[in-house]
């Protein structure tokens, strides 16, 4: 197998053991090197040009990339990118490199992605969410249903079996999973509602305006919108019309970017309170 292959189909880097039994050859190897085809930044360790630096960091950790760096090369939905690279590590291990947290745990064979050195999505759905704050542990078991990557039986079934630290962070983070959820915004804003007295319902169809995100006291409809929301001519259209549909059925609306619901937390909250309490209907 040529040199390139063989680490692309173990992520792009790869120790020279795992190389060895792909049949790759020491000789071919150095030559690679010193012809700058790829690099050796740690004894032992290889990476082609561009290969993601988790990945990069795991090999040469002899880890696995891990929690949110996984869920990042999954494509995950997170509630903020990955601020540094995270690996595991056999417990044990005394290995460290600077910009990198590691974590020391056992990683069954099952619990990584074949020939890379990723934890599987349903391992790092768990890792993540034992230590992330409660709120970004939702944002990724909404994203992971929605997405399709695991069912609310797999999630269940990993909070009853969840033991250790972390394990309460998870059981509750799965009390709040809402299968019906549109994005991670709506999640954010659907967490903050339940800090109110209010009755509320995700993804409602309404005759004449269509599908909303929310729908609070059966009558004022909460939107979360995202960036490319008015991408469009199309999406403006529809957009007037859903308000005026909205107005012509006497239901109140509320729109938040994206920046109010990760930097306005507490004013969103106050104005959701004060149109509540305006009640317009009488």
């Amino acid at each position: 197998m040529e040199i390139e292959d063989a680490l692309r189909r173990c992520g792009d880097a790869a120790r020279w053991s795992q190389l060895r039994t792909l049949g790759v050859s020491e000789h071919a190897l150095r030559a690679a090197v010193a012809a700058g085809r790829l690099a050796q930044p740690h004894p032992g360790t290889y990476v082609l040009p561009g290969a993601d630096p988790a990945i990069a960091a795991a090999v040469g950790l002899s880890g696995v990339v891990s929690h949110a760096s996984a869920a990042r090369l999954h494509g995950l939905d997170l509630y903020e990118p990955p601020q540094i690279i995270e690996v595991t590590v056999r417990r044990g291990c005394r290995q460290r490199a600077r910009g990198v947290r590691v974590y020391p745990a056992n990683v069954a064979p099952e619990e990584t992605e074949i020939n890379q050195p990723i934890t599987t999505v349903r391992r790092t759905v768990r890792d993540c969410v034992r230590t992330m704050p409660l709120l970004h542990g939702v944002v990724l078991l909404d994203g992971v249903v929605r997405d399709e990557r695991l069912c609310m039986a797999d999630l269940r079934t990993m909070a009853a079996e969840a033991t250790g630290p972390g394990s309460t962070t998870l059981r509750r983070a799965v009390g709040h999973v809402d299968a019906m959820s549109g994005s991670g915004l709506e999640t954010i804003l659907r967490l903050l509602l339940e800090l109110l007295p209010v009755t509320f319902e995700t993804q409602v169809w309404i005759d004449g305006v269509g599908l909303v995100d929310i729908l609070v006291n059966g009558w004022l409809i909460l939107e979360a919108d995202g960036f490319a929301f008015h991408s469009n001519r199309e999406h403006y259209r529809r957009d007037r019309k859903r308000g005026n549909g909205a107005a012509e059925r006497r239901l109140g609306q509320l729109r938040f970017t994206w920046e109010d619901l990760h930097f306005r937390r507490s004013a969103v909250l106050q104005q959701i309170v004060r149109v509540l309490e305006a009640d317009p209907r009488g």
